[in-house]
């Protein structure tokens, strides 16, 4: 039985002359992705492991499970790491903990969420396809930025902002229009 397969057996008691016989039916399961991005271009992790607060029913449990998780390219260009569990929908609305440990060059299985003092996260179970996401650092994701989309060769750029009681912000733009070294530039307000 595997950790992202569950099913629950059922005992059947339909005798025919003396035959008894197990069924097995799926229990209903949402996938939850974890995504650790760590806002850094040097690959300074490996054996990246999510940890988890539920058994291997997909049910909540005190006891942490460990998992492997897959690396891939972030939207910044960066290493990060993502793996996909199925969590029991009858506990849809339970709060669940996370976490990441990672190995670095010089010490093995540190915590990967450093800045909270219990090491770990908490979401509630809601939907199939929900998606929980811890940013190791901002540094990549607020002000421009360069946006890799996947399939292409060139990087767009992005700008975000974290500014709760603005009213407006403006951004400045200025984009080369020749060879000749004039610029245009540009101011522009996004809607919010």
């Amino acid at each position: 039985m595997s950790d992202y397969d569950c099913r629950q057996t059922v005992m059947s008691s339909a005798y025919h002359g003396r035959r008894s016989r197990t069924i097995e039916v799926p229990i209903a399961r949402l996938r939850v992705r974890f995504e650790w991005l760590t806002g850094l271009k040097q690959p300074i992790f490996r054996n990246v492991r999510l940890v988890g607060s539920w058994d291997r029913h997909g049910r909540y449990a005190d006891e942490k499970r460990i998992f492997a998780m897959k690396k891939f390219t972030a939207p910044d260009g960066c290493p990060a790491w993502r793996a996909d569990v199925r969590l029991d929908d009858a506990q849809r609305g339970w709060t669940f903990r996370w976490g990441v440990i990672v190995d670095t060059q010089h010490q093995k299985a540190a915590w990967g969420i450093p800045n909270s003092s219990a090491q770990h996260r908490s979401f509630e179970l809601r939907e199939d396809g929900q998606v929980e996401r811890y940013y190791l650092t901002q540094c990549r994701r607020l002000g421009a930025n360069k946006l890799w989309r996947e399939g292409t060769k060139k990087p767009a750029l992005t700008f975000s902002v974290w500014a709760p009681n603005a009213r407006e912000v403006d951004a400045l733009a200025i984009q080369r229009a020749d060879t000749s070294g004039a610029t245009d530039v540009a101011s522009s307000t996004p809607s919010a």
